[in-house]
């Protein structure tokens, strides 16, 4: 088997998927074969885009892979290759890596479709409520072109170290502190002020001294997809800011904001906390790279039972969800259930110590670069049904994004009879009860 990775030279802009190409990359240490990385960024010359295809076409691999989670850096690549492959020969497997932000590009979907029609591809997504979404923009003929397969984790770098443990809680002052811990950025769609909220309320009755930690960057961007968005840079901050100077004393010396911290200090932070808690809604949430590497570490997790983190959620006694739907009033949670949850991993905090080994070694047999490396030889070793493009539903979703262009093109507000729920509703649970 000859695989080829096509990755891009120019480094993506947000950070999770830097680490998330990375790991996809190193995952292809496990595969059988041969493996030859090209690095095309999609702003070569047409010289040099014809001269890339032909290289590839002349290793004569047996799979071309497509890292980038920019889908708009394939497109004259393919073409040509396209054009170096007549129809009758017999094509390559291409596959494909999608990422959260699939829904961000559907016109670039939809050309990419009508390109490689007829070829053999898969369309690899991070979890099984991405592949829902996926398979939502494809004819039944094509439906088999998607499969699951999720975003490798780093575990020989996020494991349990109950050293490195006692080393960072005593450094931070966090020792005799239960605490919960959220990564990632401060957001809107993320929820971290209604998490803020959901928490003070969950443990307003809690005799042990509990403290949540926020870490990441501040984030006023909403999508383009939207139509009400932030006003200003800082809204979101001076938001958080203006509740929490509104609480009692006591209560504001539970919030600590940590800044953003780089990987090697993630690595003892997860180690030095107690749960990690994060009620995200993001539009974009197709995995989950914060909680997945929290988890790497035995750390046990509440989280929004919403697109990719429904998955993590198949580890029931380090893992607890919360049910979210779309509604007619918008996206509702049961935060009851997000305060049992709370409740729960407070009272039974030595299991989950004893446990937090076990559960970090019995992550890593499933996440670790290895082990979705081995899951992805099975995969490539097949030969894929042939693509026969997407459903006439992505090309509408396609024209009303152009349309929309700058003026947002969902509602204001995500409710159960707008377009956004008609995307949106693959990434809940099906069962939900007030």
């Amino acid at each position: 088997m000859r695989t080829v990775l096509v990755r891009s030279k120019i480094k993506p802009s947000w950070a999770s998927c830097v680490v998330i190409e990375e790991n996809i990359r190193s995952s292809f240490d496990w595969v059988i074969g041969t493996k030859i990385e090209m690095f095309h960024s999609g702003n070569e010359t047409s010289r040099q885009t014809r001269t890339a295809a032909a290289e590839i076409k002349q290793s004569r691999p047996t799979c071309i892979v497509f890292v980038n989670y920019v889908a708009g850096s394939y497109g004259s690549l393919l073409s040509e290759l396209n054009c170096l492959y007549p129809k009758f020969e017999k094509k390559p497997t291409l596959l494909f890596y999608i990422y959260g932000n699939f829904t961000l590009e559907p016109g670039t979907w939809a050309r990419i479709g009508v390109t490689i029609a007829d070829w053999p591809a898969y369309f690899v997504c991070a979890s099984r409520r991405q592949s829902n979404l996926v398979r939502s923009f494809l004819p039944p003929a094509s439906e088999k072109n998607v499969v699951t397969r999720p975003f490798p984790v780093k575990t020989v770098h996020f494991r349990y170290d109950p050293a490195l443990r006692r080393q960072i809680r005593l450094e931070r002052r966090w020792k005799g502190q239960f605490i919960f811990l959220y990564v990632g950025r401060l957001a809107s769609q993320k929820n971290v002020l209604p998490l803020v909220k959901h928490w003070l309320k969950a443990t307003e009755h809690l005799s042990e001294p509990v403290k949540l930690v926020l870490a990441g960057a501040f984030d006023d961007s909403r999508s383009l997809l939207f139509r009400k968005r932030s006003a200003r840079v800082g809204r979101y901050r001076l938001e958080l800011n203006k509740y929490l100077s509104s609480l009692p004393e006591n209560k504001r010396a539970q919030i600590e904001y940590a800044g953003s911290f780089s990987p090697e200090e993630l690595r003892g932070v997860y180690n030095a906390a107690d749960c990690y808690v994060s009620l995200s809604t993001y539009h974009d949430e197709d995995f989950g790279m914060a909680p997945a590497e929290a988890l790497a570490t035995g750390l046990p997790a509440i989280l929004s039972d919403w697109g990719g983190y429904s998955d993590f959620g198949a580890s029931p006694g380090q893992c607890f969800l919360m049910p979210v739907a779309i509604r007619s009033a918008g996206i509702v949670m049961k935060d009851r259930i997000f305060h049992e949850h709370v409740m729960k991993v407070v009272r039974e905090r030595g299991r989950h110590r004893e446990l937090r080994d076990r559960n970090a070694r019995a992550f890593a047999r499933q996440y670790s670069p290895r082990k979705v490396g081995q899951s992805l030889n099975a995969l490539l070793c097949a030969r894929p049904p042939v693509f026969r493009g997407f459903s006439s539903k992505l090309h509408f979703f396609a024209q009303l994004v152009d349309v929309r262009a700058g003026a947002g093109v969902y509602e204001s507000s995500s409710t159960a009879d707008s377009l956004y729920f008609l995307n949106y509703s693959h990434y809940t649970g099906q069962n939900f009860s007030l």
